[in-house]
C-alpha cells in the first residue's frame, strides 16, 4: 500500500469517526427529547391517543374526523417542565390557549411565529388540506386559528377543528415549550435571570 493510500484511508477513517460521534450525539439528544415528551404525557389529564378506543374497521384518521365531537368543556394548565404559563380551554373541536397576561408575550418574540405558528399550526393546516384533496376530510374540517392581541401582546389563540386528542396533546406540548422559550428569550434580552 502506498503512502498516499494510507493517508487517504486514515483521513477517511477520521471523518467517519467524527460523523459517527455526531450521530451518537444526535441520537442522545433525540432520546432525551423523547423522555421529556414521555414525562409530559404522563402528567397530562387526558388519555393518550393510543389508549382511545378505535373501531376495528376504521383507521385512527377516520375515527378522528367522523366521530361526533364531544361538547365536554375542560380546562388544563399550560405548563412546561412543571412551570405554569397560562390556561388551555377545550370544548369539542375548539381550543383556546390563554398565556398568562403578566408574561407580556408578543408575536415578535422567538420562536412564536417560526415554530408555533408556521411549523405547528400551519403544518397541521397543510396536512388537513392534503386530506381534503384525498377526500379524507371535508373542507369545513380544516384546522383554522385566530390570534387575539392587545397592542403587541398575545392574549388568546383560538384553534378550531383541532382534530382529536392526539393533536390536542401535540398543540398543548408545543405551546408550553414555545411560551417557556419565549420567556427565556425575553429574560436574556432584558438581562434578567433565566430559569
Amino acid at each position: 500500500m502506498s503512502e498516499d493510500e494510507s493517508r487517504s484511508l486514515a483521513d477517511l477513517k477520521k471523518r467517519l469517526q467524527e460523523r459517527a460521534d455526531e450521530l451518537q450525539s444526535e441520537g442522545d439528544l433525540l432520546r432525551e427529547a423523547i423522555a421529556i415528551i414521555d414525562d409530559r404525557l404522563a402528567g397530562m389529564s387526558f388519555k393518550r391517543a393510543s389508549e382511545l378506543p378505535v373501531a376495528p374497521s376504521e383507521t385512527p384518521q377516520a375515527v378522528r374526523r367522523t366521530a361526533e365531537p364531544e361538547a365536554i368543556e375542560e380546562q388544563v394548565p399550560l405548563t412546561y417542565k412543571g412551570k405554569e404559563f397560562g390556561k388551555v380551554h377545550l370544548s369539542g373541536e375548539t381550543m383556546i390557549i390563554e398565556p398568562d397576561s403578566s408574561l407580556e408575550l408578543t408575536t415578535a418574540t422567538r420562536p412564536f411565529e417560526a415554530f408555533f405558528i408556521r411549523k405547528m399550526l400551519e403544518g397541521m393546516r397543510e396536512a388537513d388540506t392534503v386530506s381534503v384533496a384525498n377526500k379524507k376530510l371535508r373542507p369545513d374540517q380544516i384546522l383554522s386559528y385566530d390570534l387575539e392581541v392587545e397592542g403587541p401582546f398575545v392574549r388568546k389563540i383560538m384553534i378550531r377543528n383541532v382534530g382529536g386528542r392526539e393533536r390536542v396533546r401535540q398543540i398543548i406540548n408545543a405551546a408550553g415549550w414555545t411560551v417557556s422559550t419565549m420567556v427565556q428569550n425575553m429574560q436574556k434580552q432584558s438581562g434578567g435571570p433565566t430559569k
